[in-house]
């Protein structure tokens, strides 16, 4: 097999000696260490994904409970790449362009306000500021919504990364 050749679920299970199953509820639940590609409902495997995935298949041969098993890839797993990193970067640096965003669609709405109280009350003047206002209180909704699934994401990302620099203390009541 090529080393650049992405391989399927049923490659992957085929090589491993694992079932379909399996290979699926690891990549479940080890989704922060198993580097996978989606394609629509598809997922595709890389070569450096199989060491991991035997890695995985013998912690839990050895009696490992499945955070152990997530504690022994945190482990042994490399430091992010340049591709994460930068990944990361850009999803912290689209927050806050959109929270940027946000805030100057929430400072321009209060001037609306403030120019509404000071006009005449001329109806069609009304009318325009009245529509612009809607338009902005739908993009700041849509915004708002926008920066929380961002925030989430960063969130999450933020919580692997601990979870994966932090080894669980071990327990003093456990056989080792």
């Amino acid at each position: 097999m090529a080393s650049g050749k992405l391989l399927s679920t049923r490659e992957v299970a085929r090589i491993t000696d694992l079932p379909e199953s399996t290979v699926r509820w690891y990549q479940r639940q080890f989704a922060g260490f198993l580097p996978v590609t989606r394609d629509g409902r598809g997922v595709w495997w890389p070569p450096e994904a199989l060491p991991i995935l035997r890695m995985i298949r013998e912690s839990f041969a050895a009696g490992l409970a499945r955070e152990d098993v997530g504690h022994v890839l945190a482990s042994v797993r490399p430091e992010p790449t340049v591709a994460e990193t930068r990944a990361r970067q850009i999803v912290v640096q689209s927050v806050v362009n959109r929270a940027r965003a946000l805030e100057a669609l929430q400072e321009d709405v209060a001037q609306i306000r403030k120019d509404m109280r000071a006009l005449p009350k001329p109806e069609a003047t009304l009318n325009a500021i009245i529509e612009r206002l809607a338009r902005m209180e739908n993009n700041m909704t849509r915004l708002h919504g926008e920066l929380a699934k961002l925030t989430e994401q960063v969130a999450a990302l933020a919580n692997a990364q601990a979870a994966a620099a932090t080894p669980k203390p071990k327990r003093f009541w456990k056989r080792e």
